[in-house]
């Protein structure tokens, strides 16, 4: 676990599952709560007793940024809200919000390459969001269904699915394509890192649309499954038309969309 200084104030940094949820443990509820809001990212706490300056809150949000895999990346947002406001999801190191109101997001354009960090940042009051999905205790965190050639494993509100295959070739095929458009949900498809190794599980895959798409648009687990069966489908069908024409199998270059 990082502890860094922010100002005068002391912000802890969750580097593991375990790590974040004991940050949630020990934090006070006048404590503010950083986290992405469309990718898995460590947990930030800034122990305070009242509401921090709009300039730490920046702050907290790149150090959020900058132990992230998104740290490259531009405008990326980030949860801030109190610690009050958070309870743990049923899977480890995961969380919800009671109140999505109270969620305020912080665009973070750019950190910068120094060991300072940097970075600007603006900040971003969302509204209310009518058509979110509420917290349903009874859901858990994760529901999981299973077909042909996989099981698709889906976070109830992170906007994030861990896809386990059967066969090792068939997930890099999809790995290959990267990215699938399921209704009008645009679903990226990355390598599963095992956190604890740091290197890729052989026949995992995880697919991410983002915290917010998931708030305003829920995509169900059945269609992101339906979606990648039938991917897989056109990739065996052209795999066994190519060895049947030239023997050696020669991987298709088209990108598959699929609606719902």
């Amino acid at each position: 676990m990082k502890v860094l200084q922010i100002g005068d104030l002391t912000c802890k940094v969750g580097g593991s599952a375990d790590e974040n949820w004991q940050l949630l443990d020990r934090c006070k509820k006048k404590h503010w709560f950083f986290h992405l809001t469309d990718f898995p990212s460590c947990y930030v706490v800034l122990e305070c007793e009242k509401e921090p300056s709009r300039e730490d809150k920046y702050r907290c949000a790149e150090v959020c940024v900058e132990n992230s895999k998104q740290k490259r990346s531009k405008q990326v947002k980030v949860d801030a809200t109190l610690c009050a406001n958070v309870v743990k999801s049923d899977e480890v190191g995961e969380c919800e919000y009671k109140n999505e109101k109270k969620v305020k997001v912080i665009v973070v354009r750019e950190v910068k390459a120094s060991p300072a960090g940097g970075g600007e940042a603006s900040s971003e009051d969302l509204p209310g969001h009518p058509q979110a999905r509420p917290r349903d205790p009874t859901r858990g965190g994760a529901c999981s269904v299973v077909g042909e050639h996989m099981t698709v494993r889906k976070h109830a509100s992170l906007g994030c699915a861990l896809v386990s295959l059967q066969d090792v070739e068939e997930r890099n095929r999809l790995l290959a394509i990267s990215e699938v458009l399921v209704g009008c949900v645009k679903v990226k498809l990355q390598p599963q890192v095992d956190k604890a190794t740091g290197e890729e599980v052989p026949n995992d895959i995880f697919a991410t649309w983002g915290r917010q798409v998931e708030r305003d648009t829920p995509l169900p687990e059945e269609d992101l499954l339906r979606a990648l069966e039938r991917l897989c489908m056109v990739n065996l069908a052209g795999t066994e038309e190519s060895a049947a024409a030239s023997g050696p199998v020669v991987e298709s270059a088209v990108v598959p969309v699929f609606a719902k």
